[in-house]
């Protein structure tokens, strides 16, 4: 389960920049091909009594940037997906990260 070594990657990046606060929200974003529910399951059991514990998690799907093969417009999607402005297919140009952590709220004194 490669989830989970994810998220533990996260967290430690999270709990550096946070000086391991209690946090009241956390914003994560999932790359393609990372399942959410493994990575909800890994957050509850990486953060069981620490601080993060609490914290709401809101999970957002991470897209991959696109360019078209076709109109040269970027767009974002996953890789599979077709030109929003003319329907024919885009190659990534910038792939998603399999997880990020995005925004986050300190909690209440």
């Amino acid at each position: 389960m490669h989830e989970r070594e994810l998220v533990e990657a996260a967290l430690v990046t999270l709990r550096r920049a946070t000086r391991d606060q209690p946090l009241s929200s956390v914003e994560i974003a999932l790359g393609p091909g990372i399942d959410r529910f493994r990575a909800n399951l890994a957050w509850r059991d990486l953060t069981a009594n620490t601080p993060l514990a609490p914290a709401h998690v809101t999970w957002e799907r991470a897209q991959d940037l696109l360019r078209c093969d076709v109109c040269d417009r970027e767009y974002t999607g996953d890789g599979l997906e077709s030109c929003p402005y003319c329907g024919n297919d885009g190659t990534v140009i910038e792939a998603a990260l399999p997880i990020a952590v995005g925004r986050w709220v300190l909690a209440a004194a």
